[in-house]
């Protein structure tokens, strides 16, 4: 309900993922926000890449099935990419103040890799006719710095990561939450902050 892709009939990346999940798991949709609030009998949800704002009941939602020991996964940026201009617009999800509640902060840049980085197709004039041609994108960093003892990276060789923005692990102890570091960039990566319009 927040412009999220729709993992159950989505192309692409997406669709890699979903065939992995279904491998060891049920994928179900979960709506957030109205007066159910979140099975607690879920093993665990995902949040992958809201696209407008997720309400203040529906964070609180998400806190109270994390606080009754569920699992989470968050998959922001505060970055969508327009292919078509080759400009990228902020977005608003609002979890921000959440995520600080936890400890992490979620930086208003995009991480770069010159080195290590995926392709995107990028539109070519040959002649009459227009190709997609794939060209190596700074924008799309590729890792390989994966955590050993997670079993939610463990098992992956690598872990491509589109126009993602950093994070920043903060001072937490009054919280008494824990942290991993599941990913990194490689040692070649920088950061780009971009300028708000």
């Amino acid at each position: 309900g927040h412009g999220e892709p729709d993992l159950l009939n989505a192309q692409g990346p997406i669709e890699a993922l979903r065939a992995q999940l279904e491998e060891s798991a049920v994928l179900t949709p979960v709506s957030l926000g109205g007066a159910e609030g979140v099975d607690e009998e879920l093993d665990a949800l995902l949040v992958i890449g809201p696209q407008r704002p997720i309400s203040q009941r529906a964070q609180y939602q998400l806190d109270q099935y994390l606080m009754k020991g569920g699992s989470l996964a968050v998959f922001v940026s505060n970055y969508q990419p327009d292919l078509r201009s080759m400009q990228s617009r902020v977005l608003d999800h609002r979890l921000e103040d959440l995520l600080g509640h936890y400890g992490v902060q979620l930086n208003k840049d995009l991480v770069l890799d010159r080195t290590s980085n995926g392709k995107l197709p990028v539109p070519v004039r040959r002649g009459r006719y227009m190709m997609q041609i794939p060209v190596n994108h700074p924008l799309i960093p590729t890792t390989t710095s994966l955590s050993s003892s997670s079993p939610a990276v463990k098992n992956l060789d690598m872990v491509t990561l589109p126009f993602a923005s950093s994070v920043t692990v903060t001072n937490h102890s009054a919280n008494e939450v824990e942290t991993e570091v599941l990913v990194t960039s490689s040692e070649n990566a920088s950061r780009s902050r971009l300028v708000e319009r």
